[in-house]
């Protein structure tokens, strides 16, 4: 594995951590939480675009929005009780593979 799959990869760890930050923006607005979002902003398009440069431009965005949707939607479940059901698993999965996704009466849309 290179350096720039290394950096991508971290990427995917910041762009998770940046989604939990906007979720502590919600439960506890102020300087910290609205700084360490910003912060995290920058370094993760900063790591991205990094990686770009020795990855194509496709398999880089497939990756690092594919992880990072899993990812956050795992921490979703874990720590603010998202629900766990197959539909908004499904919908997290099935768009990153491209998969068809029906639009589930209970999600309210």
């Amino acid at each position: 594995m290179n350096l720039y799959w290394i950096v991508l990869l971290l990427a995917v760890i910041v762009e998770i951590a940046w989604a939990m930050s906007l979720k502590w923006i919600q439960m506890q607005p102020g300087v910290a939480s609205i700084g360490t979002s910003l912060v995290l902003t920058a370094l993760n398009m900063l790591m991205l675009s990094y990686a770009m440069k020795g990855i194509p431009v496709g398999t880089a965005y497939a990756v690092w929005t594919g992880l990072g949707a899993v990812g956050i939607t795992l921490l979703g479940i874990l720590f603010f009780k998202d629900p766990a059901t197959l539909s908004p698993c499904w919908a997290s999965c099935s768009s990153r593979i491209r998969l068809p996704c029906p639009v589930w009466p209970s999600w309210g849309w």
